[in-house]
């Protein structure tokens, strides 16, 4: 924004908090928050409540005991959200006796089990509010037929009240003729005024989604109102908030107001929920400096406290925001779009939902009372070993305001000069709970795309499709691939498989030009407009705003465009809609994926300590095995979860691997003998609470935890429980690299592969060669590439007229611990392949007692090829290239699949040599299932030492 003045507080408009939570209150968090924001109300959020409730969060041995009680379920309910509420009107009571009663409020829901009937909420409320002394309370109830008749009857009897899902002029209306008459008689009966309080509440985000989504439905039937739709993304919110405030400032300028106001009487405030949004079509998060004035309240979430500090605060609502704000909801009724009709659906939508959600906790409060247990907060158990005493140190020396300056967006914990990308990259925090409104159209577009029957492929490279891959497979989901290989094989593989005249393609990147994405969008574009008149209707697109892919996807009329914030890194996107929509075509609950990272969301808040803090100790243990050498993070799973160790692997390994720093993650790795596993070990395993328990994998750990490696188990309920690990180690890693001082989310050797990608594609394209190099040695269809001048120790170490089994020997005779062995395999990922590549791991692994990775190309550049790059310098690398029995063309390319896929490992090859790793290159030019078996020959021959091999015409050495 162009006018106003940098502010820090809002003037003249309350700030509300509306993250409200009992930990809160009872560890002085809100004093804190007091003191920096202003904060003069609290209003409690029902889910967050629930969330915390269902979870086991805050409460521990208070809920037991209730219930093991004899007070049930509702009463539990009842009891604790009284607590809560009392703790909040108690904090803020001076403010409310100093104001007279004009601030320090808190609003509290109406829980679900009691009916919306005025005899019987007024006889709860008043039981109720009784543990407010002070008598500032009121209660939350929906701006419905049914609510406000509640409200009037409770403002009768001198009560307060906050009026919540007002979508429309026509709600304000009904809002204020409710409080008016409800007034009226408060004051016929002698209650006094100035103990009453009324506001109306807006969410702008429900109101927005659900406008914009009608929006894009009517550009979509009628290509005439594209521009004019665009144009009136996220307008209703902002428009029908000022209109709102308007209409109660006219309202007080009128007789029968004045005469209410004579007597004491307040005029209604208007809240704004729901400011904040990840939707960069209206996620001007400035908006909020047009949200000042008398009479307006700012409902403050986490995102809305970030915001403030470069806020730019707009001069009070006038008529010519008035009139602007007339003329948005004017125009959307021009456009098509029924705004009250739409406001009346979104009323009726949340209370069907709150019902749910609160029967939901109810029932499984109720299994817990059965069962005379409390909900686990978080299912993990540490056994540290030799790191116990030092994770111990590194815990007390964090400092104390770490996670509240994390989630406060705060750069300067991370390494200096790092602060401008950091704060573009923080956005994730805000996801759990942003996506809860902002993923109803994902739902709502699923269900309409993904016919019984239509498969749907994702096109995309790491963050844009690691997480999607990991639900694939934990939820077993059939319908749904992940494509993202450049290899011709594994891409004609895809092709011949898929009936792409009725197949969608999802096609994921961030920047919008990643080399991977764009060809194999080309390409399948290509084949479905051969089969069909409008073959963009098979494609939708999550981009960043304003990408190349966003421009193509505009071009080619594909059916869906979903913009990311763009304030989110591509590997802490899972749950934006890299993650979001990926999840939701494969048929599964959103939703509850969602809740689940909320509960994890709530455990990870500054407000939990030390210890109890999952995200933070997680981190601390991170960090402290980075820097004591136990730096080979084994994660240990079963098929089902092997995504999920995918996807920890990319994130640990991209955004801790880099200043010669950080963590291995060793994610699929065989199952072997205690003791090929050295002491650079810490394992974390996964499992199921109703899986069945690998016996090698117990054995293993039992002999892990005996001689003091690390172990880390977390058991999981349920497959959604994936959206709490996703945010779990989110923070952990930022955690980390705050502690070990580097940047987590920046990947500048990601950066260098790349260019170095690019450079031989533009020479192929000037010259028709990639100019590979000659190899060392040739045996068979075997051929092995090394630079002897920028790894002389190989030269040195491998006899001259040596074979490949030599010059294999003398590469792996480097490694010992702390080291690590890497194949990079620029091969089709299929599954005889993998079996073999698994064998050549667990025999390195077992004769040299080191951790092995393995990484499919192009896959792994945007993964571990950071930390193999930038982290520790202590890998020994082996790239595998083949042959392409059968190239395929990129449409409009220069070049092809085959030439891409040569070229990524070469660039990678260039990119490794550059950074002085030690890695050799062979070469198969025999079909891979034919050669592979030759190479684990030859790797095991070179691992027994030098003998006697096949005659020398067999072999060519240089």
């Amino acid at each position: 924004m162009s006018t106003g003045q940098t502010i820090e507080r809002l003037p003249d408009t309350e700030l509300w908090l509306g993250f409200a939570r009992r930990r809160l209150f009872t560890g002085g968090a809100f004093a804190g928050l007091r003191r920096r924001f202003g904060f003069v109300g609290v209003s409690f959020d029902a889910d967050l409540f629930l969330d915390l409730l269902g979870s086991g969060a805050d409460y521990g041995e208070p809920l037991g005991e209730l219930l093991r009680g004899e007070t049930g379920v509702p009463g539990t309910v009842e009891q604790l959200l009284a607590e809560d509420a009392a703790a909040a009107a108690a904090a803020l009571a001076r403010e409310f006796e100093a104001s007279g009663g004009a601030r320090g409020w808190v609003a509290v829901d109406l829980p679900g089990h009691v009916p919306l009937e005025p005899e019987v909420a007024l006889a709860w409320w008043q039981r109720f509010a009784a543990c407010a002394p002070a008598g500032n309370l009121m209660l939350k109830l929906p701006a419905s037929r049914a609510g406000l008749g509640v409200a009037e009857a409770l403002l009768a009897a001198g009560g307060s009240v906050w009026l919540q899902h007002v979508f429309s002029p026509r709600h304000v209306q009904g809002v204020l003729e409710a409080h008016r008459r409800g007034v009226e008689m408060a004051l016929a009966a002698g209650h006094d005024p100035a103990r009453m309080r009324a506001v109306a509440a807006i969410n702008l985000l429900r109101l927005d989604v659900a406008v914009d989504e009608m929006l894009r439905d009517r550009a979509r039937a009628q290509p005439a109102l594209r521009d004019v739709a665009q144009s009136l993304l996220g307008r209703a919110g902002l428009a029908v908030a000022t209109l709102a405030r308007a209409t109660v400032e006219e309202a007080a300028r009128g007789s029968a107001w004045r005469r209410l106001a004579a007597r004491g009487c307040r005029p209604i405030g208007v809240a704004c929920e729901g400011v904040a949004s990840v939707d960069p079509t209206r996620r001007d998060v400035d908006r909020i400096g047009r949200l000042t004035g008398q009479g307006y309240i700012l409902v403050a979430s986490r995102a809305v406290l970030g915001a403030l500090g470069g806020l730019r605060a707009e001069p009070p609502v006038g008529a010519g925001w008035i009139e602007r704000a007339g003329r948005a909801l004017d125009d959307l009724r021009e456009a098509g779009v029924p705004l009250e009709e739409i406001a009346d659906g979104l009323q009726k939508a949340v209370a069907r939902q709150a019902e749910e959600r609160a029967a939901a906790v109810r029932n499984r409060l109720e299994a817990f009372r059965e069962q005379h247990r409390v909900p686990d907060g978080d299912a993990i158990a540490y056994d540290l070993g030799t790191l116990q005493e030092g994770v111990a140190e590194r815990l007390l020396a964090v400092p104390g305001d770490l996670m509240d300056r994390l989630w406060e967006r705060d750069a300067s914990i991370w390494p200096a000069g790092a602060a401008d990308s950091v704060r573009e990259r923080l956005g994730w925090l805000d996801l759990p709970e942003a996506m809860r409104t902002e993923a109803l159209p994902v739902v709502a577009f699923a269900r309409g795309s993904s016919a019984e029957g239509t498969p749907v492929v994702l096109l995309g490279m790491g963050g844009s499709s690691l997480g999607a891959e990991a639900c694939r497979a934990c939820f077993e989901s059939s319908g749904f691939r992940v494509l993202d290989t450049t290899v011709p094989r594994g891409v004609a593989a895809a092709a011949s498989r898929l009936p792409v005249e009725r197949a969608l393609f999802l096609v994921a990147s961030k920047s919008g030009t990643t080399l991977e994405t764009r060809a194999l969008a080309d390409y399948f574009h290509g084949r479905v407009a051969a089969r069909s008149e409008d073959p963009g209707e098979r494609f939708a697109v999550v981009t960043d705003p304003g990408t190349p892919l966003h421009e193509l996807a505009r071009r080619r009329g594909y059916r869906r465009v979903w913009l990311n914030p763009p304030d989110v890194g591509g590997r802490f996107s899972v749950l934006s809609y890299f993650g979001l929509v990926p999840v939701a075509l494969m048929g599964l609950d959103v939703p509850v994926l969602l809740e689940r990272a909320r509960h994890m969301a709530a455990l990870t808040a500054p407000e939990v300590p030390g210890r109890e803090n999952p995200g933070l100790y997680l981190g601390v243990v991170l960090a402290e095995a980075a820097a004591a050498g136990v730096d080979k993070l084994t994660l240990l799973t079963g098929r089902r979860l092997s995504g999920l160790a995918d996807w920890i692997e990319q994130l640990v390994a991209e955004s801790l691997g880099k200043e010669g720093l950080g963590l291995v993650p060793v994610s699929g790795e065989p199952v072997g003998q205690a003791e090929a596993y050295g002491t650079d070990r810490m394992f974390v395993w996964y499992r199921f609470a109703s899986a069945e328990v690998d016996e090698g994998t117990r054995r293993l750990l039992a002999a892990a935890r005996e001689r003091g490696s690390p172990v880390i188990e977390i058991v999981l309920a349920d497959p959604y429980d994936l959206g709490r690990e996703f945010f779990r180690w989110q923070v952990a890693v930022a955690v980390a690299g705050a502690l070990l001082q580097i940047n987590p989310f920046d990947e500048p050797d990601v950066r260098l592969a790349k260019q170095r990608t690019c450079d031989l594609i533009e020479r192929f394209v000037a010259d028709g060669s990639l100019d590979e190099p000659e190899p060392v040695c040739v045996e068979g269809p075997l051929a092995l590439y090394a630079d002897l001048q920028a790894d002389p120790e190989l030269g040195e170490r491998a006899p001259v007229d040596g074979g490949l089994a030599s010059w294999l020997g003398a590469h792996l005779s480097r490694i010992q611990l702390p080291e690590y062995f890497a194949i990079q395999a620029f091969l089709a990922p299929e599954m005889d392949t993998w079996r073999a590549l698994q064998g050549l791991r667990a025999l390195v692994r077992d004769r040299c007692g080191v951790a092995t990775t393995l990484g499919w190309g192009p896959r792994f550049l945007h993964s571990t090829g950071q930390l193999h790059k930038g982290g520790p310098n202590t890998g020994i690398f082996l790239q595998l290239t083949a042959d392409d029995a059968g190239d395929l063309e990129i449409p409009g390319a220069p070049y092809s699949f085959a030439v891409l896929a040569r070229a990524q490992a070469l660039g990678d090859l260039a990119a490794l040599r550059e950074r002085r790793r030690r890695v050799v290159r062979v070469h198969l030019s025999a079909p891979v299932d034919a050669a592979l078996p030759m190479l684990i020959e030859a790797v095991t021959e070179g691992l027994e030492g030098p003998r006697r091999r096949a005659p020398a015409e067999r072999r060519r050495s240089r």
